[in-house]
């Protein structure tokens, strides 16, 4: 467990340990054990849009309407795609204000949750921060009501004696390749339309199934009528490997090599969209060191990126799945029959 004694400098590390100063002047640094837990639940996509008119106002609706609502805030119906909560078009329009505010959870549910999970033995938390929750709204429009609420949940946890890491999160580069992170903005950027991505193959969305699954209208009619039996498992290493998901880490990568005529604003893509990525965390960064009262003793450090992902790069064969690709899951292309089906 993590010692009570306070921190009398910034931690450091050795190997897998992180170190405390000695209470005895001289003594050998204290090693903590951090028992650690995502902080997610539905960090991974933006609440209820408005256009859902009948979900803003619960007063004399039916326990229906009500227990459906809270199965979508708490993340059990996520497969809902453009027909019900307007997958796409909301966020083609850039989002709206605070959009992902109350996500993983409301702040006034925040102490219930920090509570539980103290009384479970958690004493560090990975709190998970998507690129689209800080700048859905275009290149360098940041969410300042979802940074204000994120400052909030992180006091609250500073309340509760939790540390707190940063996870700058992504899964399969973003949700619109049925993952999260990227707003839809930087796959327009990276030359791909979102509305195609389903339906190409590129990468099976969980969303769109309902109304563009690859079962037939049998299947559509199926899943619309509620059995959810014939919903595809979603597995997000098939979707890693199909074209979509390749595409767009390649070019988050390495642009200036596999297109180098690629060029935005002037500079390679690679550039420009790593400059967007990191400058969003970084006005993260700034606002949660301006609070004054979170550094430290709550948030002691940032992940850089979850689980990043090779794309084409070190790919010897096309024709051939690489290793990485070993684990199948229903259809798994290889890298140019991936190509193959995007063309038609």
């Amino acid at each position: 467990m993590v010692s009570s004694t306070p921190a009398r400098s910034q931690l450091d590390t050795s190997h897998s340990y992180f170190l405390q100063p000695s209470s005895v002047s001289g003594g050998p640094p204290v090693g903590l054990l951090l028992r650690g837990v995502n902080l997610s639940s539905t960090s991974k996509f933006p609440t209820l849009p408005n256009s859902l008119s009948q979900y803003q106002d619960l007063t004399g609706v039916s326990r229906s309407d009500r227990d459906q609502k809270r199965q979508i805030l708490a993340g059990q119906q996520s497969h809902l795609g453009e027909e019900e909560v307007g997958f796409y078009t909301e966020a083609e329009q850039g989002g709206r204000d605070g959009w992902f505010v109350g996500r993983p959870f409301p702040l006034e549910e925040a102490d219930v949750h920090l509570r539980r999970l103290k009384a479970w033995g958690f004493t560090t938390i990975r709190f998970l921060v998507v690129w689209e929750a800080l700048e859905h709204a275009g290149p360098g429009k940041y969410d300042e009501g979802y940074i204000d609420y994120t400052i909030s949940i992180l006091r609250k946890c500073r309340e509760h004696g939790m540390r707190v890491f940063i996870s700058p999160h992504q899964d399969v580069f973003s949700r619109f390749t049925s993952g999260s992170g990227a707003p839809y903005w930087v796959l327009e950027a990276l030359g791909l339309n979102p509305k195609r991505i389903h339906q190409t193959g590129s990468a099976v969305v969980h969303q769109c199934w309902a109304t563009q699954g690859y079962g037939g209208e049998e299947g559509i009619q199926s899943v619309k009528e509620g059995n959810l039996d014939d919903w595809p498992d979603m597995i997000w290493n098939t979707n890693l490997h199909r074209l979509a998901a390749r595409h767009l880490f390649t070019m988050f990568w390495a642009s200036d090599k596999f297109a180098p005529k690629c060029k935005i604003d002037g500079i390679s893509a690679s550039d420009w969209i790593q400059n967007h990525f990191i400058a969003a965390y970084g006005h993260l960064a700034d606002r949660l060191r301006d609070a004054g009262d979170i550094l430290d003793e709550c948030l002691i450090g940032w992940d850089s990126m979850n689980e990043p992902s090779e794309g084409f790069i070190g790919i010897p064969d096309l024709n051939q799945c690489p290793p990485a690709q070993s684990f199948k899951k229903g259809p798994s292309p290889t890298p140019l029959q991936g190509f193959i089906l995007a063309k038609y």
